[in-house]
């Protein structure tokens, strides 16, 4: 076999070089990567709106009671429109002992589903409360309503925050309430809770929370 040969035999079996892998490898690819590309960037638009619709901005200001706050009080001014309903439970540490004093810091939207005419970062119905010496809390207001236009269920933030502890967030939301998912029911952040109205028309719900003290 002659140097020419041999020549023609070791081109035949070299793999590409580089620059013709480029131009022929990327030509190929550039579907594929387009494709790639926009489906990872639809996915990651798809958790952002999940995120921003179950764990909702956090409101501007103090979300820690003074020291004097009340165990009870209404959130909504007299003659606010919607179901009352009056919301109520025990703070309890880690070990389910009562917590005196802890600050409870609630807020939420109207009937209408509109927290007030500077959104949800300054919400107008709010209350902050501190549990009495067993741990305590009670507030009045009305049923809240669902986002208008959206597929939110109606709910009711809350801050817990122990004395000397860490501030815990939540959200209530009500049983029967078609906007209640299987993966709000799974997750933690979220206490599903039953309304139940007597005979006077006023609805109660009862929410425990738990914190880390």
């Amino acid at each position: 076999m002659g140097p020419n040969e041999a020549r023609r035999r070791i081109e035949r079996t070299r793999p590409p070089t580089a620059g013709a892998l480029t131009v022929r490898g990327l030509s190929a690819s550039i579907p594929h990567r387009w494709a790639f590309a926009s489906w990872l960037a639809l996915a990651t638009l798809a958790l952002l709106l999940a995120w921003r619709a179950e764990a909702p901005a956090q409101p501007r200001g103090e979300t820690v009671a003074p020291d004097d706050a009340p165990s009870s009080a209404r959130m909504t001014p007299e003659g606010e429109p919607g179901e009352p309903l009056v919301v109520e439970g025990t703070v309890t540490g880690a070990g389910g002992e009562p917590l005196a004093g802890a600050s409870v810091f609630a807020y939420q939207t109207g009937a209408d589903g509109i927290y007030g005419p500077r959104g949800n970062r300054d919400p107008r119905l709010r209350v902050y409360l501190r549990t009495d010496e067993n741990g305590r809390y009670r507030f009045e207001t009305v049923q809240p309503g669902s986002y208008p236009g959206t597929r939110i269920a109606a709910h009711i933030h809350f801050h817990t925050t122990p004395r000397g502890g860490e501030e815990h967030v939540s959200e209530l939301v009500f049983e029967g309430d078609p906007f209640v998912s299987d993966r709000m029911r799974a997750n933690p952040f979220f206490t599903v809770r039953p309304i139940e109205r007597g005979e006077d028309g006023v609805g109660r719900v009862t929410y425990d929370i738990e914190v880390e003290d």
